[in-house]
């Protein structure tokens, strides 16, 4: 009995059984004082009933479920192939999410840059403006500067000899010698600026300013 293939059991013999099975005194109790051996066989007969029965309903499940594990297997092999082209396809768009951040990094920064060359070129033309303006005066100034430079000679002659000899002097006599002086010069051919004035040849405007005040 313990040998038994439970297994192989089939219906023919479980339909042999049947008449035994169907009869209320063929239990263990019953058949105990009969023969304990007799009561051992008919638990067994019982169970291998029950077992074969049970069979019945858990064999095709266990089949069904064979087959559902089968399935499964493949769905979950093709799933394992999807969640890695999936990691694969989420790999490169974090990736791409990073390169975008950089760009828009490099973006702010040259935004940045922007307006910071555009900030320079407008007070870059102002300047340019404002010398613009300036270029005029310096010009001015330059053809000035060119004449008193060619009148330098004549001029600091009769400054010389205003501070040497005409100190002691009232305004109006040094003005009337220093015209004088002039026309000598022109006469000499010694270039000046024509008309003298001792504040204009050697005189500091700021000095002079300081002076007043």
């Amino acid at each position: 009995m313990l040998q038994y293939d439970k297994d192989a059991i089939d219906e023919k013999k479980i339909k042999a059984l049947k008449p035994f099975l169907e009869n209320p005194k063929f239990t263990k109790e019953s058949l105990t004082p009969v023969s304990p051996t007799i009561a051992n066989v008919g638990s067994w007969c019982i169970a291998m009933d029950k077992y074969y029965n049970v069979n019945l309903i858990v064999i095709p499940k266990r089949a069904s479920l064979k087959i559902a594990q089968a399935e499964y297997d493949v769905v979950a092999g093709e799933l394992r192939i999807k969640q890695a082209a999936l990691k694969e396809i989420m790999d490169k768009v974090n990736k791409m999410k990073r390169s975008l951040q950089d760009l828009k990094d490099e973006l702010t920064d040259l935004e940045a840059q922007l307006e910071d060359c555009k900030s320079r070129l407008i007070k870059a033309e102002s300047l340019i403006n404002s010398l613009s303006k300036e270029k005029e005066r310096w010009l001015s100034l330059s053809k000035e500067l060119a004449i008193d430079l060619i009148n330098l000679t004549g001029d600091v002659l009769i400054s010389a000899g205003m501070i040497a000899y005409l100190g002691a002097f009232n305004s109006i006599y040094r003005d009337d010698v220093a015209q004088q002086w002039v026309k000598l010069s022109s006469e000499k051919k010694i270039p000046n600026s024509g008309s003298f004035s001792l504040k204009r040849v050697l005189g500091n405007p700021v000095e002079i300013r300081t002076w007043n005040l």
